[in-house]
């Protein structure tokens, strides 16, 4: 699921929607952020209860809005998913060479 999400794209949008909020203490609407990924259809292989799941998880205080603190923390969690799925699938392809698969 994180190996999906985290890529350039993504996190290039995610920041700069977080730029525009910058100035607003309480940060993104998790509503505003959900829609905006779905329009610039960087969520379509997403169902919609996997995006909430996330962006509840980023919201730590329980607010509704995606602080830049919270994002952060997101970007960061998600690129150790993305690592740990790279190294998980670079392990299965050493593996396989290794049995002539």
């Amino acid at each position: 699921m994180c190996s999906i999400i985290c890529d350039v794209k993504i996190c290039t949008f995610l920041h700069r929607l977080m730029l525009e909020y910058q100035y607003d203490e309480e940060g993104i609407p998790l509503r505003v952020l959900k829609q905006r990924l779905k329009d610039r259809g960087l969520a379509e292989h997403l169902s919609h209860d996997k995006i909430d799941i996330i962006l509840r998880r980023a919201d730590q205080d329980e607010d509704g809005h995606l602080s830049y603190e919270e994002f952060l923390e997101l970007v960061l969690y998600l690129f150790m998913c993305w690592i740990c799925f790279n190294l998980h699938v670079f392990m299965i392809a050493g593996r396989l060479e290794r049995t002539g698969r």
